[in-house]
This record gives structure tokens, C-alpha cells and sequence, in this order.
């Protein structure tokens, strides 16, 4: 007795591709037909985790380049008349660099967050 597989008569793949069900729904309704959406939620679960992860990391920078920027003032308001004109002006260039550094971030944050 054989088996029923090797009764089967043998035939040629035709030269055109066949349409399957598959392919014929993707053409159709695109890829959410086959996973039901599955893949765009998760999709969009890792985009919402990866947005929150690079506002933290954004949010934490901004807080440290403000801080720096108030450690320069605060340190021209303690020393006062002992600096120098030279340390006063790499003190306020500091400062006004940290505080270009902090609004980057930011923005950096406000962008994403409108995308």
C-alpha cells in the first residue's frame, strides 16, 4: 500500500507567480490582515518605550547643563571682585554655553514629543 502523497500525479510549477490567499489580502488590505495589527501595536509600544527612554536621557542632560550653568554663576556671585576679568569671561562663556547645551535638549524633547 502506498502512500497517498506519492499517488499524487506530478506537476510542473507554472512559470507566473501564483497568488496565494496571503498574497492576495496583503495586496489588498496590506500586511495588517495577516497579524490583525499584532505587529503595529507592538511596533508602536517599542516606539512609545524608546521615546520615553530618549526624554529621560534628554531630560537628565538638560538638568545637568542647567545645573553647570548655575555653578558658574554661583561661582562669580561667591568670588565677586577676586576673579579676574579673564576667569569672569570664561565663567559667563561657560555659562552661556551650558545653557545653549540645556534649551537643545530641550528642544530636542518638545520635537519629539510633536512627531
Amino acid at each position: 500500500m502506498s502512500h497517498w502523497v506519492t499517488d499524487a500525479p506530478i506537476i510542473d510549477a507554472p512559470d507566473f507567480p501564483v497568488p496565494t490567499p496571503f498574497r492576495f489580502a496583503d495586496r489588498l488590505y496590506g500586511q495588517r490582515v495577516r497579524n490583525h495589527g499584532l505587529k503595529d501595536n507592538i511596533e508602536k509600544g517599542i516606539d512609545a518605550v524608546k521615546k520615553g527612554a530618549e526624554n529621560v536621557t534628554d531630560a537628565a542632560s538638560e538638568a545637568a547643563h542647567r545645573s553647570a550653568a548655575q555653578g558658574e554663576q554661583t561661582k562669580r556671585d561667591i568670588a565677586g571682585d577676586q576673579m579676574t576679568t579673564g576667569e569672569k569671561i570664561g565663567s559667563v562663556f561657560n555659562q552661556g554655553k551650558e545653557n545653549v547645551g540645556a534649551e537643545v535638549d530641550s528642544v530636542k524633547r518638545d520635537v519629539r514629543n510633536k512627531a
